[in-house]
């Protein structure tokens, strides 16, 4: 039985080019925002692929021990990963007096 081996992370976006558009306090709110939703959907690709081995372990009647303990692991990340995407959606950037 081959062992199953998770999608590797997507990288992610690099946090100066963002700062280059907008410049800046919100540039880095923005890039701690995206680094956060990236993680959270990487995670929750690698819980999804990890469900749909297990669905088909089910399906053919195999032992799932190990595929479940690693499913509970990822979903515990995935659980922080929403917790701080939450966290970083959740701050709020004050408006600039020089921008008027």
């Amino acid at each position: 039985m081959n062992a199953y081996t998770p999608p590797a992370p997507a990288p992610a976006p690099l946090e100066s080019s963002t700062r280059m558009v907008t410049g800046g306090d919100d540039a880095t709110a923005i890039g701690t925002k995206t680094q956060a939703a990236v993680a959270t959907k990487t995670q929750a690709a690698v819980v999804r692929s990890l469900l749909d081995e297990l669905e088909r372990c089910a399906a053919k009647g195999g032992s799932s021990v190990g595929l479940r303990a690693q499913l509970v692991e990822e979903l515990s990340r995935l659980g922080s990963t929403i917790l701080e995407l939450a966290a970083a959606l959740s701050e709020v950037t004050p408006p600039r007096l020089d921008a008027e």
